[in-house]
């Protein structure tokens, strides 16, 4: 990798990233292999990505707190995981191969602003944008067939953001009251995006989500007048009670998949 970065005041410094990583080849072990379905053992080679990224890093007057930066990366040869239909079996197995390549960018920015000696706000936004160009399907007589336009790479939210509040006071000795609370938002996604392997990617799909978290914390309470005292926090996560997948697995040649859910909303002391 290879980084340049400009300091351009005091409060403002600029830089520029590019990097180039990978995973080496090998072969899944535990792929099946038949005469009757023509398939042999499949190897995969390295898959690589280089990464371009440039941003900005600010603070000024120690109160406003705003950082940035914008990526492109280009994956070639990425590892996949893709069902393979073993005949009069009822089952399927899987391989894994390159996936060709996929190209996505995006940006990120995060900031935070003391309001005051007590209270911040902080909080951060992101975006990508995924294109895959090649993605292999592997049929029952083991020929690859380019199923890019139909794939959406999974667990890649489109959008990400956060914001949040954040109260500091003493409160009296040497206890310290803090309280916070934060939202977080998260766009819809695909989990299973392999829309020829995958029949159940729709009901499988993680839909878009917003959770609310909460904490009141109290710290250096005093007992018997001795050591740093205790701390009590009261929280809660998934204030609205949400709903909402978090996982599933799409069995697809089985003829069902299955759903994971998040917590509903919790309490803890």
């Amino acid at each position: 990798h290879i980084t340049v970065d400009y300091r351009a005041s005091d409060d403002i410094n600029l830089y520029a990233r590019v990097a180039r990583g990978y995973r080496s080849g090998g072969f899944n072990a535990r792929q099946p292999t038949s005469v009757a379905n023509n398939i042999g053992l499949i190897p995969f080679k390295d898959e690589t990505i280089t990464s371009y990224e440039f941003g900005f890093k600010t603070e000024f007057a120690d109160t406003v707190r705003l950082n940035g930066s914008a990526f492109y990366n280009v994956y070639k040869d990425q590892l996949v995981s893709l069902p393979i239909p073993i005949t009069g079996g009822g089952s399927f197995g899987n391989a894994v191969v390159n996936a060709g390549k996929t190209n996505y960018w995006g940006f990120e920015l995060e900031g935070r602003a003391a309001l005051s000696n007590h209270l911040s706000l902080d909080g951060s936004l992101g975006f990508v944008k995924t294109t895959p160009k090649d993605f292999p399907q592997v049929t029952s007589t083991g020929i690859n067939a380019n199923a890019a336009s139909l794939f959406t790479p999974g667990y890649a939210p489109k959008y990400t953001a956060n914001i949040g509040a954040s109260y500091v006071r003493e409160i009296g000795g040497d206890a310290k009251l803090t309280a916070r609370v934060g939202y977080n938002y998260t766009s819809s996604f695909w989990m299973f995006g392999n829309r020829i392997a995958s029949p159940f990617g729709i009901p499988t799909k993680g839909e878009a989500r917003g959770l609310v978290d909460a904490q009141l914390r109290i710290d250096g309470i005093r007992v018997g007048g001795s050591g740093d005292g205790i701390s009590a926090t009261i929280w809660t996560k998934n204030l609205t009670n949400k709903k909402y997948i978090i996982r599933s697995v799409d069995f697809g040649q089985l003829g069902y998949a299955t759903t994971i859910y998040g917590d509903p909303r919790t309490f803890g002391l």
